[in-house]
């Protein structure tokens, strides 16, 4: 059987399968420090610091999802023997990629618009107090006697 001058030999696969799995590896070991140091900005009371820890935490997790799946198609990448099998992986992955990409646009805006929503009611029960309490405290005016 002759090889094709396109192939790539199982020792060469084997080698970038090693790499790729050691890329991984540190991969991970960065994204789990990234999500402690997430985790630590939510430790505050006010509202705002929950919100940037939400969406630190939203970030890191895109990252995550976004890295391990390039490493997904990075592994089958090293396993293929043909020039098409190539071409073949990196199209299935460019559409998942899109795919994934617009739903975490989707969900990155459905939390900015939850996180305004929570921000504007709040503001908006702060006022009513506000108000209520300005009422309340008011001096009220004496009666004008009628004439």
């Amino acid at each position: 059987m002759t090889k094709s001058p396109f192939e790539v030999p199982s020792e060469m696969r084997d080698l970038a399968a090693r790499s790729v799995e050691q890329a991984r590896k540190a991969f991970e070991t960065f994204i789990g420090a990234a999500q402690k140091a997430s985790d630590a900005v939510g430790g505050g009371p006010l509202p705002m610091q929950k919100n940037m820890a939400d969406a630190s935490r939203l970030t890191v997790s895109f990252a995550e999802r976004n890295v391990n799946a390039a490493f997904d198609m990075a592994q089958r990448l090293v396993q293929a023997k043909t020039v098409e099998e190539v071409l073949k992986i990196q199209s299935e992955y460019m559409q998942a990629q899109a795919k994934a990409l617009q739903g975490q646009m989707q969900e990155a805006g459905d939390k900015a618009r939850s996180t305004f929503e929570e921000a504007k009611s709040s503001v908006t029960d702060a006022a009513s107090k506000l108000t209520e309490m300005a009422k309340s405290a008011a001096p009220k005016a004496p009666k004008k006697p009628a004439k």
